[in-house]
């Protein structure tokens, strides 16, 4: 007996998060042997599914309900409303959801209501028109692509109910309160493995069922005096939505479009274009800022809006020269924190940083990139590469017609200049001035906070 009491202790020494499930062993109830079906955390940040054989018990059924009361309090969704994209990535999301997700959703006794896109946007009306007050969740099976649909639907559809202006710049907008979960199926899952600290659909699907989720800041992106888009991993423009664009016209060749079209890239001459770059700061670390390359502007010379102006945030300041060439600009809405010798890439922060590309080659360009979603530092190089820390608002203008158009090659410099990624989707701009705000705590995501790790 003492032995059977040791290992129920084990069990109980369990966070009640992890615990997914206790039923009495097949034709062994009677004997007092429960099946106990746990989350297991490794070392790597992956999460396994373990069962420990609970032996000796009295009263199986009060331990059963005594268990199972524990983890209806212990914040685990109950209800979870699916959208599975079936053709993104290599067209894998039904059989990642159906052989892998479900299975686990089904042991932690999670209902769920599954609904497949069938067309372009199908998402993002889904998102804006369900109701999903009845629902702890919203599960996205998908890529960065998928999410960013779910995201903005969502944002919309809050909006509306409340009243609240969203295609006003200036308006603040209401936080969305349903949490979201992303398993892993997309050509792209930056997002997941940013909340998951790795990329493992099993991972993902047993972080949703422990119910831990946390704020997540994203972009608010305006252009033509209407909100434009939400993102949630990536804007940019320039030489990373010149790239979107090109893999999209090379949709034939599928998942080997991306390399074709990377390669091709550094091939390439390198495109430059002119804009205007304005940018605001938080305001504690505004207060430190000493930049040559700033001057402060006011709202309204910034942004060229008779809008009222915000006061947490600081004055508007604008790259010198005013009028420059730009390679790339681009931003992710994450914070790098320093832990121990590295950084972690953090999408709960409060502050992001501004990448502008001028002098630097295409390479660099990529390297600054992928060195950032791996957590290093980016060093500035003036005149080249210039990273700005802090960051909570920027403007873009772009000044057209400083090439000559005669040419097929200028023509579609012309539109590329229209285009913009988001999130590694390209968007056409009606006009050539772009806003882009950071909303703080914006969305909650089911996933573990990295800075603390996974809680044993």
């Amino acid at each position: 007996m003492l032995k059977n009491n040791m290992v129920v202790s084990k069990a109980f020494h369990l966070n009640w998060k992890d615990i997914m499930s206790v039923k009495p062993a097949p034709n062994l109830k009677e004997a007092g042997v429960l099946l106990l079906h746990y989350i297991s955390h490794a070392t790597n940040k992956i999460l396994l599914v373990k069962t420990l054989q609970i032996q000796g018990i009295r009263n199986c059924d009060q331990w059963i309900d005594l268990i199972n009361h524990h983890i209806s309090v212990s914040g685990r969704p109950k209800r979870l409303f699916v959208v599975i994209n079936p053709i993104g990535g290599a067209g894998k999301g039904l059989h990642v959801y159906y052989d892998t997700v479900e299975p686990l959703f089904k042991l932690a006794s999670i209902e769920t209501s599954v609904i497949v896109t069938e067309r372009s946007k199908h998402a993002l009306n889904i998102a804006e028109s369900t109701d999903f007050s009845h629902f702890d969740g919203i599960v996205i099976v998908g890529g960065d692509g998928l999410y960013q649909e779910i995201l903005q639907g969502l944002t919309v559809q809050v909006q509306k109910k409340d009243g609240v202006n969203y295609n006003h710049c200036d308006q603040e907008l209401h936080k969305l309160n349903v949490p979201l979960g992303i398993i892993p199926a997309g050509t792209g899952n930056g997002v997941t493995r940013m909340i998951n600290g790795v990329i493992d659909v099993r991972t993902a699907a047993l972080n949703i069922i422990r119910g831990e989720h946390h704020r997540a800041q994203v972009f608010t992106v305006y252009n033509n005096n209407k909100l434009l888009c939400v993102c949630g991993l990536i804007f940019a423009y320039g030489m990373f939505s010149d790239l979107i664009k090109r893999t999209d016209e090379l949709r034939w060749m599928k998942r080997l479009r991306y390399p074709f079209a990377i390669i091709g890239t550094l091939m390439k001459r390198k495109r430059m274009f002119q804009a205007e770059l304005h940018y605001r700061l938080s305001v504690l670390d505004s207060m430190n800022e000493g930049s040559s390359l700033a001057v402060c502007m006011t709202w309204q010379q910034a942004i060229g809006l008779n809008c009222p102006k915000v006061s947490d945030v600081a004055e508007w300041m604008t790259i010198e020269p005013a009028i420059q060439d730009y390679c790339c600009i681009y931003a992710l809405p994450f914070e790098l924190i320093p832990k121990d010798n590295h950084n972690i890439v953090n999408p709960y922060g409060q502050h992001v940083q501004l990448i502008v590309c001028t002098g630097c080659s295409k390479l660099a360009v990529f390297k600054s990139f992928f060195d950032f979603l791996m957590g290093k530092t980016i060093t500035s190089k003036p005149g080249s590469l210039e990273v700005i820390k802090n960051i909570r608002d920027f403007k873009l203008k772009a000044v057209y017609g400083i090439q000559d158009r005669s040419s097929s090659q200028d023509v579609r410099n012309t539109a590329l200049d229209h285009l913009i990624d988001v999130d590694g989707e390209v968007l056409n701009l009606e006009t050539d001035e772009i806003i882009v705000r950071l909303q703080n705590s914006f969305v909650p995501l089911f996933g573990c906070r990295l800075l603390e790790g996974h809680q044993q």
